[in-house]
């Protein structure tokens, strides 16, 4: 990261991502670059005078996407380097409403009903790592309930994110502990796996959308609904309220004929699930076994 901020510097952010980024990984480098990380936010009544706490900035793209759409983002990245490319970003693009802050939500340098809408992208799983003094799910907690003290009544929060009990996890994916199954079995048995054979605790926790409706609740907010996404909620091209069975089948029909001899036996399995299936047993299964969600939740306006 200290080698791409020098270049950076030196001959411009664009420049660093393609010398160090694109050779290795084209598509982190489009990920970098580009606006599609937010395609999320036709899900939210984005005015021009709100102000946007981005949590877990990252490279900024999210940020710098939303910037043109608002009064204020607030990128807050607890990765110093990375908050330092988010600042010769904004700068070398000229854009004046975005502010890179190195911090986190455990002591973040910012007031309370400050923020229309908080964003947590492939966030909220990382967050047990911060405190290992507590157990995931309290860490978890406690700084969503640091979040909706920074919201202003009435504000919204957004987050994307995996489904404990995805299909894809069942068929052998490996979540964010880089073993597979390790998401599906009781946390007791999953940190016993993870120490046996990586070394360290389980503490990338996921849930299913009950799980998340409970962590929220707790945490004080309300108006919490789902929603599926395709391909995944870093690449939000397709998204619906889930549990409704009628759109997955139809996107899944021209997902699958777009590759019809390249697909994985895994795949072709889901593909015959999908389309035999019908839709309302497609959209409730969907609650518990999509891949990937996205969350949208509120604070309160009293």
């Amino acid at each position: 990261m200290e080698k791409i901020n020098h270049i950076a510097q030196s001959e411009g952010w664009r420049k660093a991502v393609e010398t160090i980024v694109a050779v290795k990984a084209p598509s982190r480098a489009r990920y970098i670059r580009d606006f599609f990380r937010a395609d999320w936010r036709f899900l939210f009544p984005l005015q021009p005078e709100w102000r946007i706490l981005d949590i877990g900035a990252g490279w900024g793209s999210l940020s710098v996407a939303l910037a043109s759409l608002c009064r204020e983002v607030i990128a807050l990245e607890s990765v110093l380097e990375r908050a330092r490319f988010i600042q010769l970003r904004i700068q070398q693009d000229a854009i004046s409403n975005v502010c890179a802050i190195h911090g986190n939500l455990a002591s973040p340098p910012l007031s309370s009903n400050r923020f229309d809408l908080a964003t947590m992208n492939g966030v909220l799983e990382w967050l047990g790592w911060s405190d290992l003094s507590l157990n995931t799910r309290s860490v978890q907690l406690d700084l969503l309930r640091q979040v909706f003290q920074l919201l202003k009544p009435g504000g919204h929060l957004y987050i994307g994110i995996e489904n404990r009990f995805a299909i894809s996890y069942w068929l052998g994916a490996m979540d964010h502990s880089y073993l597979s199954y390790t998401s599906l079995l009781p946390r007791p048995l999953a940190h016993l796996a993870t120490h046996l054979i990586s070394g360290h605790p389980y503490r990338t926790y996921t849930y299913s959308p009950i799980g998340y409706r409970s962590l929220l609740k707790q945490a004080g907010f309300s108006e919490i609904d789902f929603y599926g996404v395709m391909p995944t909620y870093s690449r939000p091209v397709n998204y619906w309220p889930l549990g409704d069975g009628i759109p997955l089948q139809r996107f899944s029909n021209v997902l699958f004929s777009e590759k019809p001899n390249g697909l994985s036996w895994r795949s072709k399995l889901v593909q015959k699930l999908v389309e035999a299936a019908p839709a309302s047993v497609v959209g409730f299964s969907s609650r518990f076994l999509a891949p990937h969600l996205l969350i949208t939740a509120r604070k309160g306006a009293h």
